[in-house]
């Protein structure tokens, strides 16, 4: 347990680290948005337990976009990835009536995204095991698990409240990195 706590701290510290370090030494261009955010959806597989048997099924990770795809090509990046001895599955769908069940639910932001919010919520409330995501502000306030924003870099909501309504276990970890996850309440 402690081994897992230290992991998850280390790989978010080398992480943000690796990010500011391109940034700053000018070595690479700096790391697209969407490009971290993916990135975070691979570590939210890692490191948030589902309950079993999961509604989207247990031998792999789904995570779904609802609304634009925002992350354009990062997305099959992510596709290529696995997460536990387990591949990740990337789903898009446009509206919430094409949504099928997934571990992963991230809720893209554009000028429906309030309404889109509304619809996710209602349509996953009574099904346990799916994690909310977001970039839009104050979502993590109105039910998502974590929300992704940018403050120079990308950094992180997360309210432990949704989390538990959703019957997912975060790790304690989680709670240990102030400089990057900020918990917040409904």
């Amino acid at each position: 347990m402690i081994r897992r706590a230290l992991s998850l701290i280390s790989i978010l510290t080398a992480f943000l680290l690796a990010i500011s370090s391109q940034h700053v030494l000018g070595q690479e261009p700096p790391r697209e948005e969407y490009d971290i955010k993916a990135d975070w959806l691979h570590i939210f597989c890692k490191y948030v337990e589902w309950p079993k048997p999961s509604p989207a099924g247990d031998q792999v990770y789904v995570v779904g976009v609802l609304g634009p795809n925002v992350f354009g090509k990062y997305l099959d990046d992510l596709a290529k990835k696995t997460a536990n001895n387990k591949k990740i599955v990337v789903h898009h769908f446009p509206l919430v009536t094409d949504y099928k069940p997934c571990h992963v639910l991230f809720i893209a932001a554009d000028d429906m995204t309030e309404k889109r919010l509304a619809q996710a919520l209602e349509k996953t409330k009574d099904t346990p095991g799916i994690l909310l995501v977001s970039d839009t502000e104050g979502f993590a306030r109105k039910g998502v698990v974590f929300n992704l924003f940018k403050d120079g870099n990308v950094k992180v909501e997360m309210n432990p409240d949704a989390a538990k309504r959703a019957k997912l276990t975060l790790r304690s970890q989680w709670f240990n990195i102030p400089k990057i996850i900020t918990v917040v309440k409904d």
